[in-house]
């Protein structure tokens, strides 16, 4: 019996984890980004709000780049795992950085208020949109490393 290749690289062993681990590296990340954000609100430092946008898209771009190119997901399952990523885990950040900028789990629930809203809106949205961004992109990616003489699998092709 033979065993499995083990993966090379990171983004390998990142696109090997289950889903939810997945989620949970995501909101752990998220959580950081929004809590240097707030904190940043409320003492009206601006580099602060940017470092913490910054995190916050970094966690949001390492999250694409890992199930775009390194799950073996259909376009569609893909987006979706994108998409609920991103809506749950941001949701989840965004009360646990309240809870902890405001020292009370009043302020965590009042960060919220607008959030079945949003994550209505999100999901109507985000969701197709991830799946057509992941398809545009493997189809791109394809394309480009078969016109080069790429490898067939490195990144997903």
């Amino acid at each position: 019996m033979e065993r499995p290749a083990a993966p090379t690289s990171l983004l390998d062993r990142a696109g090997q984890l289950p889903p939810h681990h997945l989620g949970v590296a995501y909101a752990g990340a998220a959580c950081v980004g929004a809590t240097v954000r707030l904190i940043g609100e409320r003492m009206h430092a601006p580099a602060l709000i940017d470092l913490g946008d910054v995190l916050l898209w970094m966690a949001g771009l390492a999250l694409y780049v890992v199930v775009t190119w390194y799950r073996d997901d259909d376009a569609l399952a893909a987006g979706v795992l994108l998409g609920l990523t991103v809506i749950i885990g941001s949701l989840a950040a965004t009360a646990i950085a309240g809870v902890i900028v405001t020292r009370s789990l009043t302020g965590g629930i009042a960060v919220l208020t607008f959030g079945p809203i949003a994550l209505m809106w999100q999901s109507i949205v985000v969701i197709p949109l991830s799946a057509v961004l992941i398809w545009v992109a493997r189809k791109v990616s394809g394309e480009i490393q078969r016109l080069i003489g790429g490898p067939e699998r490195g990144p997903r092709s």
